[in-house]
């Protein structure tokens, strides 16, 4: 392995079409905003500056969480060499994913990627139930039958 030399990361692409293809995975990672009013109700004292609040620390967070992880991948795919005890195929030198970069008969990555499938297939439904629980109260606030927007707000 060569050392890493400042001068030669790239840190933007040069492509705008490479960078537009980045995007939505970024915008993705920011898709829960269906979950607003469960946590303005969840607040002690729930004022606009306080969601506010809560709402930047979140997103700047997981921004920069994001931003160390994606970091820490450039860095280590930096001098991949394509073909090299992995099955990843390279765009310009660069693996086109982390994952398969790696030797295909290490144990500790394979749980690695075992623990990335399985949060993507686990958290499917913490953004699928609060959506549907938004969309059904709403069906029952907009339905003219009383007794359905009692049960909606939780009224017995």
């Amino acid at each position: 392995q060569r050392p890493i030399r400042i001068d030669e990361l790239k840190l933007a692409s040069a492509k705008v079409s490479d960078t537009v293809y980045a995007l939505p995975f970024m915008e993705l990672s920011f898709m829960a905003h269906f979950n607003l009013l469960p946590v303005h109700i969840g607040l002690r004292k729930p004022t606009r500056r306080r969601l506010d609040q809560v709402v930047f620390y979140t997103i700047f967070s997981a921004f920069v969480f994001y931003l160390l992880i994606s970091f820490s991948g450039y860095l280590f795919a930096y001098d991949h060499v394509c073909g090299d005890k992995s099955p990843s195929t390279c765009k310009d030198g660069v693996p086109d994913n982390i994952l398969n970069a790696f030797d295909l008969h290490d144990t500790l990555i394979d749980i690695g990627r075992f623990g990335f499938l399985m949060a993507i297939l686990l958290s499917f439904p913490l953004l699928v139930l609060p959506c549907r629980d938004t969309v059904l109260r709403l069906y029952h606030e907009l339905s003219d039958e009383p007794s359905a927007q009692m049960q909606a707000h939780g009224d017995s």
